[in-house]
């Protein structure tokens, strides 16, 4: 877990709030926001943002070192489901490196009565040889599709994209 964690000094201080449009949201749904606190002892920009629209909604904070963004820490809820998390780090030029998500989703079939699913999966898109992966659902090892992997790496250069935005705010 120590590699998804990376540490920022000092005391923050909000600067603004700018509101945000995602990419792909449309004119009519709900706008996103975004903040931004720098360090007054380092480089560490801490921009945080909603994202919300489709009845779900996110937070996230995006931690960028020298103006570049190197991890985003992303919350979402979906509606009538527990929190889920997702991390996701990027190199210096940018491009997904590492993903990792832990959620719980209700499911059910007409045998048996909701429960609780446990998914936790990792994707490492810098290994040698393309993408290592590894999913675990309620324990259990399975297989890490290839529409998951092209879903999260689509998923991380749209927060991105946003998290960028606020690199730009003073």
């Amino acid at each position: 877990m120590a590699l998804f964690m990376l540490a920022a000094c000092g005391e923050r201080t909000a600067v603004e709030k700018e509101p945000l449009r995602t990419t792909g949201q449309a004119a009519t749904g709900a706008p996103s926001t975004v903040s931004v606190k720098k360090s007054p002892t380092s480089d560490t920009l801490e921009i945080s943002g909603e994202w919300a629209g489709a009845g779900d909604g996110t937070i996230w904070t995006a931690f960028a070192i020298q103006g570049r963004v190197s991890r985003i820490e992303e919350n979402w809820l979906p509606s009538g489901e527990p929190n889920s998390r997702r991390t996701m780090l990027y190199d210096a030029a940018g491009h997904i490196v590492r993903y990792f998500e832990e959620r719980q989703t209700m499911v059910a079939n007409s045998s048996s009565s909701p429960s609780l699913m446990h998914v936790m999966m990792s994707i490492d898109f810098a290994a040698a040889g393309g993408a290592r992966t590894n999913k675990v659902v309620d324990g259990v090892e399975r297989p890490v599709q290839s529409w998951d992997i092209d879903n999260a790496r689509r998923h991380a250069e749209e927060l991105l994209a946003l998290a960028r935005q606020g690199l730009s705010i003073p």
